[in-house]
């Protein structure tokens, strides 16, 4: 044996440069292979002399490869058995072997050209065993002919890879193997087993558990990092190729790059929270520090629904992190905060730099071996957003041109989104504020349809009827927010309010006077969605449901650039009360948290109410406009009238409106509801609509209203 083992080694490495470094890594996994298949034909050798021998031969089987079954009881008869070593010689020639390419690596690594195989030897703290394992496992993973022979040594053919055993064999025929590092391979648990090797059908015993390596690991070896599927599905590589411009963004860049940098220098377990809403610049900074520090992200949607498949996640990670030598970086919402730390705990051995990116986050990320830090992306105020809206339009080709002042006052966006909508608005088929305006509401108001109800505007200042006083008030709200950016930035009002900047308006008066309607001409005038509050999802039995509901509703709101209307509001807004029971204790906080909330809430709310005196006197001190829709007058009423028949609606001589507004004290509503019947009892007669169908009408809806019928309409 010996003779034929010098014969194999001269034939593939007598030549070789030992003292040069390796020219490149293929070069050094050729001569890590080659003397593989010299350790494997000379167990193979041995094997074969020790089936084919008689009894005084000196050489039994290989433990964890194939045996004839009649020699079984010949094991069970002599056990314990020692299974003698072959040829010293032979071992001092492998050992002299292993040593020639060791050195040369070490080399190759003192010459400024690192290895990827040792490296990840020394990443994972591989003994030598544990190392000549891999190299079986990548053996098999690159070249046929292995498989072959370790399957010819299984004398199994589904076992067309490394096994415990056999590697364990094998590397004991002529190295030392200590009891500690033999026990290394049946560590499922460990950092190395996870990250090298995939998981085995549970129908293999322990010595035959076959040791196939991951497919991150052999890319990587390769030189050609790869993603696994669990983690192409969910996530997106960050490499700098994909920059943009950082207008405002110094201070958020120089954080991160300062993590990377510390990272680098000394690493620890560290978590970076990137706080800041969709299109605040959140990737940006982190493809700008790949770009000028050369490092890698790999950026991972996170979400609950993920929680299923936790540990298969946190092991693609591990391996991206030690093959691909990515940093990871995970998007999610808040509720998915659970399911980052239990990844975290898996990925702190590996002691990697986390970014987070969130919108919001107001519960403590408390992950234990972590250092969190956390980088705030603030929405622009308006002077920033005015800069915002006229870079961006200049960039683009057509140029176009806005009221910057006004958008920078009706709408709060991040730098994404300003820049999303100018496209949006550039591609669509209309120009113009509100194609704006419907592009800002596109991109923006995703996640509010849920809690809120969004009311179309169909109404303008021509439409509604009011008298003088309570329409003028309506105008100068409308005017406050057109003016926020003169009064607020150029005239420096901002500087003397730090809270309470947003735009409060009560509409209090009867039923169908007009308070849903005049909500609606505000958002057509601004070109701003109109969300009404359902308070079947806000209101709740439970002790802190409701306020936690409302807060929800207004953490939506300031990032949606929307008006919340709510109606019936003093179900919301009720005055406090004299403390006599825990229940009222309860009730008297939540008013005074959402008295809170309208003031520090830096957007548009209007409250519609029936009662105003049910409102807390605090209350109405945080209210900006509060203004009375009360019933409409004669004049009105005749406006009213005439308004609810279109011009196409036929109408009989005998109609008098005139009569109508004056006898008969009715709300907006009530008279549309009235008009509108009274065009049906018209359409089934096949006639114009004349008085006795609108006196049928108003019948109808005074029986609804309790009140008595005048005497003018029994003649009709």
């Amino acid at each position: 044996m010996y003779e034929l083992i010098s014969e194999m080694i001269r034939d593939r490495f007598e030549g070789l440069p030992w003292e040069a470094p390796y020219p490149d890594e293929a070069a050094c996994h050729r001569d890590w292979l080659a003397f593989l298949s010299v350790c494997l034909v000379a167990a193979g050798l041995f094997k074969m002399l020790s089936d084919d021998a008689d009894g005084d031969t000196p050489y039994t089987d290989l433990p964890g490869t194939a045996i004839h079954p009649e020699r079984c009881m010949d094991y069970l008869g002599d056990y314990p058995y020692s299974i003698p070593q072959p040829d010293e010689r032979v071992g001092q020639l492998m050992v002299g072997l292993h040593r020639s390419i060791l050195s040369r690596c070490a080399t190759t690594t003192a010459a400024g050209t690192p290895l990827r195989i040792l490296r990840l030897k020394d990443r994972l703290g591989l003994s030598e065993y544990s190392f000549f394992a891999l190299l079986c496992a990548f053996a098999c993973a690159t070249d046929r002919g292995f498989e072959q022979y370790f399957a010819s040594l299984h004398g199994e053919k589904d076992l067309r890879c490394s096994t415990v055993g056999v590697v364990q064999s094998v590397y004991a025929l002529f190295f030392p193997l200590p009891p500690e590092q033999a026990a290394a391979l049946l560590d499922e648990g460990s950092r190395a087993d996870r990250l090298l090797y995939t998981r085995h059908d549970r129908r293999w015993p322990p010595m035959l558990r076959p040791l196939a390596l991951r497919l991150e690991a052999v890319a990587y070896l390769l030189g050609r990092p790869c993603l696994s599927r669990e983690l192409s599905d969910c996530s997106v590589i960050l490499d700098g190729a994909h920059t943009g411009e950082a207008l405002f963004l110094e201070e958020q860049a120089n954080a991160v790059s300062a993590a990377v940098r510390r990272h680098t220098q000394a690493p620890e377990a560290s978590v970076v929270i990137l706080c800041g809403a969709e299109g605040s610049g959140r990737k940006l900074t982190l493809e700008l520090t790949a770009r000028d520090s050369g490092t890698r992200f790999l950026l991972v949607e996170l979400n609950a629904a993920s929680q299923a498949r936790s540990a298969a996640l946190t092991e693609s990670l591990a391996a991206a992190i030690l093959y691909g030598g990515y940093l990871p970086c995970f998007t999610l919402e808040e509720e998915a905060l659970p399911h980052l730390t239990h990844i975290l705990d898996g990925l702190r051995d590996l002691s990697p730099l986390v970014f987070v990116l969130i919108r919001e986050l107001r519960a403590s990320l408390a992950t234990a071996g972590y250092l969190v830090r956390r980088v705030s992306y603030p929405l622009p105020d308006m002077t920033r957003s005015v800069q915002l809206w006229r870079h961006f339009a200049a960039a683009m080709p057509e140029k176009p041109v806005y009221d910057w002042e006004r958008l920078a006052a009706t709408y709060t966006l991040s730098p994404g989104r300003i820049k999303s909508a100018l496209r949006m608005a550039a591609d669509g088929p209309s120009r113009g504020h509100q194609a704006l305006a419907d592009a800002v509401l596109l991109s923006n108001t995703g996640r509010l349809g849920a809690i809120a109800d969004r009311i179309e505007v169909f109404y303008s200042w021509d439409d509604l009827v009011l008298g003088d006083a309570p329409k003028q008030l309506l105008r100068d709200a409308v005017g406050r927010i057109r003016h926020r950016h003169k009064v607020e930035e150029q005239w420096g009002f901002s500087g003397k309010s730090s809270y309470g900047k947003g735009i409060s308006i009560l509409l209090y008066g009867p039923p169908g006077t007009g308070k849903t309607m005049s909500a609606q001409v505000i958002a057509g005038e601004l070109h701003l969605p109109l969300y009404r509050i359902n308070l079947a999802q806000i209101i709740s039995k439970y002790i802190g449901e409701t306020a936690k509901n409302l807060d929800a509703v207004f953490t939506e709101a300031r990032s949606s650039n929307v008006i919340l209307f709510f109606d019936e509001a003093d179900a919301l807004f009720a005055k406090r009360t004299d403390v006599k029971n825990s229940n009222d204790r309860h009730a008297n906080s939540e008013s005074s948290y959402l008295l809170q909330k309208i003031e520090e809430y830096s957007g548009i709310s209007i409250l519609a109410t029936n009662l105003a005196h049910n409102f807390d006197d605090a209350f109405r001190r945080r209210i900006g406009y509060m203004i009375n829709i009360h019933m409409p007058g004669p004049e009105q009423r005749l406006a009213i009238w005439k308004q609810c028949f279109p011009a196409a609606a036929p109408l009989a001589d005998d109609a008098d409106f005139t009569l109508l507004a004056e006898e008969l004290e009715l709300s907006g509503s009530v008279i549309k509801s009235a008009a509108v019947q009274a065009a049906y009892y018209a359409a089934e007669e096949d006639a114009a609509i004349g008085m006795a169908h609108i006196a049928r009408a108003v019948r109808l809806e005074l029986v609804k209203l309790g009140k008595s019928e005048p005497h003018f309409l029994e003649i009709y």
